[in-house]
């Protein structure tokens, strides 16, 4: 985790206005000084999305990143840390974008369908299974998270018909659902999910007042209320968690800058902007091999797929 990240061709001018720009994104009273400068080199995946991608960090060939194409299908493209492979065609028309977790042996997108019923698709490591109907009644795209018990638990989350949040759990990595529980709080696009250990779960979501709230759940407690984490955000959040007990949680803010704001073990840090143009909501996963980095992707103002890297939290 102690890499040292350099930032290139940021001129005195745009670093003020960059510091300046962080106080839109703070809530009332928070202090500037709880603000760190994030620092990366953004490198260009090509392609043509509508919204923002998301990405899952499973078996070779390195980090599958999916998103919905201008033909409004959904495309996959592997990142191996330094370069892209090139876009794959997965079909599946969707009206949102796309989410995406993975185990050690596979890894699973989720599409809200223009019939706005979620569809699964599964790759383990050599082929995409295609796609099969889960159901239910999607109002934005849906995030996903798995929880490595002895066979792993995955876990989708959506915002439904009535504008709240709600999942569905398989504890056989997929192969079968049990029905949609609702965990209530009313949301704005789509939410972000991360487990750092078998026995938690935590989702982000951006709220009715355009701050960003989480709750958790632990084998022990169960679901935790929601706690507001403030900020001002223009989408979903996406969260990722490089080592137990840490997160990092990705939003835009007003202006379209995205931000980092991440759990150390013991605390919240402040929003911490990252580098670069960005035109979607982000998505954000760990490098694989446990390199304590992770890997931040967006559509660029030319359309395209970004990405750029930052040291986890």
């Amino acid at each position: 985790m102690h890499i040292r990240l350099r930032i290139r061709g940021l001129a005195p001018a745009l670093l003020v206005s960059a510091v300046v720009g962080l106080a839109f994104l703070l809530p009332a009273g928070a202090a500037l000084a709880t603000v760190g400068i994030g620092y990366g080199v953004q490198t260009s995946g090509g392609g043509g999305l509508i919204g923002g991608p998301d990405a899952g960090m499973g078996p070779a060939p390195g980090e599958a990143v999916f998103i919905r194409g201008t033909d409004n299908q959904v495309w996959v493209n592997h990142f191996d840390g330094t370069a892209f492979s090139g876009f794959q065609q997965l079909g599946g028309l969707t009206n949102g974008d796309p989410g995406a977790t993975s185990t050690p042996t596979g890894t699973d997108a989720f599409i809200s369908g223009q019939d706005n019923h979620l569809w699964q698709n599964h790759f383990n490591g050599t082929s995409y299974s295609g796609w099969r109907l889960l159901g239910g009644v999607l109002t934005a795209g849906p995030d996903a998270d798995v929880l490595l018990t002895t066979v792993p638990t995955i876990d989708v989350y959506v915002r439904g018909g009535d504008g709240a949040l709600y999942y569905m759990t398989s504890t056989d990595a997929g192969v079968t659902w049990n029905g949609f529980q609702a965990l209530h709080g009313g949301l704005i696009g789509s939410p972000g999910a991360v487990s750092w250990a078998s026995d938690r779960r935590d989702v982000f979501i951006r709220g009715l007042d355009n701050g960003l709230w989480h709750m958790y759940w632990t084998l022990a407690g169960g679901w935790s209320g929601w706690e507001p984490l403030g900020g001002v955000l223009t989408s979903g959040p996406d969260a990722a968690s490089c080592t137990p007990g840490h997160l990092d949680i990705v939003v835009q803010g007003q202006g379209g800058g995205y931000y980092v704001k991440g759990w150390t073990g013991t605390a919240w840090t402040g929003y911490a902007l990252v580098p670069g143009t960005w035109t979607s909501e982000p998505g954000i996963t760990c490098r694989p091999g446990g390199a304590g980095i992770i890997d931040i992707f967006g559509r660029g103002p030319d359309g395209a797929l970004w990405t750029l890297s930052e040291a986890a939290h």
